[in-house]
Parts: C-alpha cells; structure tokens; sequence
C-alpha cells in the first residue's frame, strides 16, 4: 500500500508541475522559466528515483544556481541567431547556431546528466565531475540530444526562448526516463 501511496504523490507533483509551468508561460512573468527549471530539478529526484531528503534538495538547487549563467547565455545565442537570420546575416546566424550547439551540449551534459548524481552525500563539483564523466561514456547520444535542443529551440514559434530551453530540458528528461515515468503514471 506505501508504493501506490508514494507513486500517487509523485503522480501529483508531476501534475501540478505542469500545471504551474503552464501558467509560468500564460503569465509571461520575467525569470519564469528559471523558476520552472529550480523546481523542474526537484521534480528529477521524484523522477529518477533518488532520495527526496532535505540535504538532498539543498544540493539540487544549489547545483541549479551555478548553472543559470549557462541557462542566459544559450537563450542569448540562440535569440541572436534567429535575429540574424531574420535579417539574412547569414555567416553571424551560423556562428550563432554553432555557439548555440555548443552551449546546448553543455546544458545537456550538466542538466540532464546531472540529475543521475544527485546523493545527498555528494557536493556540487561531484555532481559536475560525474556529468562529465558521463558525457564521455555517452558522446553519441549527448550530441544527438544537443542537436535535437539546438534545432527546438531555434525553430521560431510563439514561445520566448527561456521557455523554448526549459520545455527542451523537461522534454528529454522525460524521454530518457521512459521507463520511470510509465511506472508513475500507470502503477496503481
């Protein structure tokens, strides 16, 4: 009985989850899509099964703080290179769209590799360690990911770009915990 219980929350986190990242997006509040990644970050202990303790959450938010220059920075290249596209500057488009890949693999190595090193008996340079380690073991899918971010979020459409970066990183979290989040939702 304690499983479904503890599957039920996590199921409700997630939902009300997205609930509050829908309305983030509908508010257009400034810093929004950062206050969706801090908690997006709490959501990836739920989801990669690691210990939900207090430490534990300390660690992840401060982790997340020391990422958010990274987070400005790839929404900035990727704003410029549609910017110059837009006006067919086409040479400081492609830098742009270089930087921007470059940039998008260093959000997937440190914000998706991230979260399998969340131990409350770890530190943040540990987690960083670790993240990079395992970019090295996965480089093939790190890329790919990378292209797949550097392409979704350089695709113009109705969103702002912090948010074009936070919905790219929910959506390969969940992509590559498939497994995870069938057992959240459908475990009685």
């Amino acid at each position: 009985m304690a499983i479904s219980k503890t599957a039920s929350l996590k199921r409700k986190h997630l939902i009300l989850y997205f609930i509050m990242f829908a309305l983030l997006i509908y508010s257009d509040i400034p810093g929004g899509a950062l206050i969706s990644l801090a908690a997006w970050f709490q959501m990836t202990l739920l989801i990669w099964k690691k210990e939900y303790t207090g430490k534990n959450q300390i660690l992840t938010f401060i982790y997340f703080l020391t990422l958010i220059p990274l987070f400005v920075f790839l929404g900035s290249s990727s704003a410029f290179a549609l910017i110059y596209l837009k006006d067919y500057f086409f040479i400081q488009a492609l830098l742009s769209l270089i930087l921007t890949f470059i940039l998008s693999t260093l959000v997937i190595i440190t914000s998706v590799f991230s979260a399998d090193y969340f131990l409350p008996e770890s530190n943040v340079m540990a987690v960083y360690k670790n993240s990079f380690n395992k970019f090295r073991l996965n480089f093939k899918l790190s890329v790919i990911l990378s292209l797949i971010m550097t392409l979704l979020i350089t695709i113009p459409f109705s969103m702002r770009q912090d948010y074009k970066i936070s919905l790219v990183v929910i959506l390969i979290h969940l992509y590559l915990n498939q497994k995870q989040l069938r057992d959240l939702i459908f475990e009685p």
